[in-house]
C-alpha cells in the first residue's frame, strides 16, 4: 500500500504583472458572415409567389409587369404612394418571379429574385445579417470580396451596385447600403430589370 500521509501539497505559484503593465484588450468578435439560403418574413427564393400573396402586406402589389421578353414578371410595392398603396416602414419591395402565359398559374410560379430599398421592414424579419443603411465598410467585411460593380441611373439619380458571391447585390448610396437584391440578376446595368428597380427607387422611394 502506498501512503500519502505526510506528503506536502505543491505550492501554488501566482504570476503577477509588473506594476504599470497594461492587460491585453479583450478580443473583438468577428462580424457575422453571410451564409444563405436566407429567409425574409417567412419566405425564401424558390417559394411560389402565390403563397406570399396570401397575407398582408404582400396581398396588394401596386403594379406588375412582364420583363426581359416575358422571361420574368416584376411585382412591386412602393415605400411612397403607388396607386394609393404604401408598403410599411418606408420600404420599397420587389419580386422577380417566373413568367408563364398560363393565366391560372400566373402567380403560382417561383420567386427567382427579390429585393428591397431604403426602409427598415426587413431589418428585423430576415436571416440575412445586414440591415439597410449599414455603413458600406461593415457590409464588405460581412460579404467578403466583391465580384464586380456597376452604376444604375435614372434622370439625375444613381446607385452603385456591388455584386458578391451567393447572388447578393448591394445598392449603395452615400457610402451606405440603400438596399439589397438577392438572386441571379443580369450583368448589364441597362437591362430592363435593373431599370425597373431604379424606377422604383426614384419614383416610389425616399432618396434624400
Amino acid at each position: 500500500m502506498v501512503s500519502f500521509i505526510g506528503c506536502r501539497a505543491p505550492r501554488e505559484t501566482v504570476v503577477t504583472e509588473p506594476p504599470g503593465k497594461a492587460q491585453p484588450p479583450p478580443s473583438v468578435p468577428a462580424p457575422a458572415k453571410a451564409g444563405g439560403p436566407f429567409r425574409w418574413d417567412g419566405f425564401a427564393l424558390g417559394d411560389t409567389f402565390d403563397t406570399v400573396m396570401t397575407r398582408a402586406p404582400y396581398d396588394n402589389p401596386c403594379d406588375d409587369d412582364a420583363v426581359d421578353g416575358r422571361v420574368r414578371r416584376f411585382m412591386v410595392y412602393g415605400a411612397q404612394p403607388c396607386r394609393d398603396r404604401v408598403f410599411p416602414e418606408d420600404t420599397t419591395v420587389f419580386f422577380f418571379i417566373e413568367h408563364t402565359e398560363e393565366r391560372t398559374q400566373s402567380l403560382a410560379t417561383k420567386i427567382v429574385a427579390f429585393g428591397y430599398l431604403h426602409g427598415s421592414y426587413f431589418n428585423t424579419r430576415t436571416t440575412f445579417p445586414l440591415a439597410t443603411r449599414e455603413e458600406i465598410g461593415r457590409v464588405r467585411s460581412v460579404l467578403g470580396a466583391m465580384r464586380g460593380s456597376f452604376t444604375i441611373e435614372r434622370k439625375d439619380r444613381s446607385l452603385l451596385v456591388e455584386r458578391y458571391d451567393g447572388d447578393i447585390h448591394v445598392l449603395v448610396k452615400d457610402d451606405r447600403a440603400f438596399g439589397y437584391v438577392f438572386g441571379p440578376m443580369p450583368d448589364d446595368p441597362l437591362n430592363e430589370q435593373w431599370r425597373g428597380i431604379m424606377q422604383m427607387a426614384v419614383r416610389y422611394t425616399p432618396m434624400d
